[in-house]
């Protein structure tokens, strides 16, 4: 005879299953959400992964360099601006300083040589330098890898995109070779920081994808605008006068003219 269990047996057998169903579900709840949380860890250890630089380093990696080994694109910067960044940084904890970098990222391309040349950035990583902190090291990512170049196609590609402005205050075209090798050694062009300024009160916009907008405002402003750089409330009025030139139709083919004020950039 076929053996039938009691009805309080089925209900015993049905309220196991039920549990170990649920049992089951939950941890395959939780271990979907540790391979999710895995993931996202993975992601952001990639992302903070900073490995050395390599001159064999293929376009969108991350690099750490001491800052006094990258190589400028140009020869000039403004030394107000240096100044305000230094002292933004001197305030800054150590660990809150390399978030800010991380997260700006330096943009680099390597050149012939597996030389480090600065994409952009300049002032910042002069900052750096100029600073009381005691991490040297600049964080950033490569984009693009030309160290198989010969140094003139290098150079004429740079030129030709935008990648290097080989000008100095006179707006005299300089040897890439006259270039000084580190940031430490660009000399100030007051006409940048005007250029900068100008922007800031809403005299232009700033158009993330010209590199050295600034120096292109600033070879417009240069015969029409003098001040004493030493004095602060002189430079203020330079700035002013630039403003209101920034607006005139003279400069209506300049990168980010408005012929009307702008709203102002607050730091």
């Amino acid at each position: 005879m076929l053996f039938m269990p009691p009805a309080w047996a089925w209900v015993a057998y049905a309220s196991l299953y039920a549990y170990a169903m649920t049992f089951l579900r939950r941890k395959l709840l939780w271990l979907g959400l540790a391979v999710a949380v895995g993931g996202v860890w993975f992601v952001l250890q990639a992302k903070t992964d900073y490995p050395p630089f390599d001159p064999n380093m293929r376009k969108g990696e991350l690099f750490l360099i001491p800052a006094q080994a990258l190589h400028p694109t140009q020869s000039m910067i403004g030394f107000r601006e240096v100044k305000d960044r230094t002292e933004a940084f001197n305030r800054k904890s150590a660990d809150k300083l390399a978030a800010k970098l991380q997260d700006t990222n330096t943009v680099m391309i390597i050149g012939p040589g597996g030389i480090p040349y600065l994409n952009d950035g300049h002032h910042a990583v002069r900052a750096l330098l100029d600073s009381n902190q005691p991490n040297k090291n600049v964080y950033g990512i490569v984009v693009e890898n030309w160290s198989d170049m010969a140094p003139a196609d290098f150079w004429k590609k740079m030129v030709e995109q935008g990648d290097a402005y080989l000008f100095d205050s006179e707006h005299k075209i300089i040897d890439p070779a006259n270039l000084p090798t580190s940031v430490s050694g660009c000399v100030d062009d007051p006409y940048r920081d005007l250029a900068a300024s100008v922007c800031h009160a809403g005299g232009f916009a700033k158009d993330i994808n010209v590199l050295y907008q600034e120096f292109i405002w600033a070879d417009y402003f240069r015969p029409l605008v003098k001040w004493d750089n030493s004095n602060d409330a002189d430079y203020a009025q330079a700035v002013k006068k630039a403003t209101k030139l920034a607006h005139e139709p003279a400069a209506a083919a300049l990168p980010g003219y408005s012929l009307v004020p702008l709203n102002v950039i607050h730091h």
